[in-house]
């Protein structure tokens, strides 16, 4: 299985955390599914993983996160 699929990426998410379990799909339908977006249950705690499909959309929402975050204060998630 290749990095790209949802198997891939959850086998880098157990090479870094240790055992995994998916407890939610968080990925919303619509146009294009851009992403995909998973709550994980880990040995250290929950996490989210999320996947987007194409670089571009990547860069703009890591844009987002880096420029925009700091304005949302606590609310904002921790990456």
């Amino acid at each position: 299985m290749g990095p790209d699929s949802k198997a891939g990426l959850l086998e880098w998410c157990r090479d870094v955390l240790g055992p995994v379990e998916v407890v939610a799909d968080h990925s919303r339908s619509h146009p294009g599914d851009a992403s995909r977006t998973w709550r994980l249950r880990a040995d250290s705690g929950y996490c989210y993983v999320k996947a987007h499909r194409g670089r571009e959309f990547w860069e703009a929402e890591a844009h987002t996160y880096e420029h925009w975050a700091s304005a949302f204060g606590d609310l904002a998630p921790k990456l």
